[in-house]
């Protein structure tokens, strides 16, 4: 075997890996980007972690929704809410994703990171609350 017969071969595996690798790359990105896909039925509305290996979560399945338990150990469903209770809790989460919204423009508008308007909004209800005390 001759220098450029070597070096041929030896192109030809580096390509060969190269192609591998790229394909394993696009076809995990497809594959994560369908298991993602949220469902028609089943949503999370809320997460709250409680320590690295587990949280609390607002279930909707359907019309009916759920407190449950996520952790190492397994899934627990807490709570089924009543009606009342359910129509309650979605009323909740509109008005927070609604303020949060709203929280999201004034920042941007003012060119203030979170904390700087969470600092400003403390500030102003702190002056608020001193010029009541006069």
């Amino acid at each position: 075997m001759d220098f450029s017969t070597t070096l041929l071969y030896l192109f030809r595996m580096i390509g060969a890996l190269l192609l591998i690798v790229w394909l394993a790359h696009y076809l995990l990105k497809k594959l994560n980007r369908s298991m993602r896909q949220p469902g028609k039925l089943i949503h999370v509305l809320e997460r709250q972690p409680i320590n690295k290996t587990a949280s609390l979560n607002i279930v909707a399945v359907g019309s009916h929704y759920y407190l449950m338990s996520f952790s190492e150990k397994g899934i627990e469903c807490i709570k089924e809410y009543t009606k009342e209770e359910a129509d309650e809790l979605r009323l909740q989460i509109i008005q927070l994703k609604e303020q949060e919204e709203t929280d999201k423009k004034i920042t941007h508008k003012e060119g203030l990171s979170t904390e700087n308007w969470q600092a400003a909004l403390k500030q102003a209800i702190q002056k608020k609350h001193d010029g009541n005390k006069k």
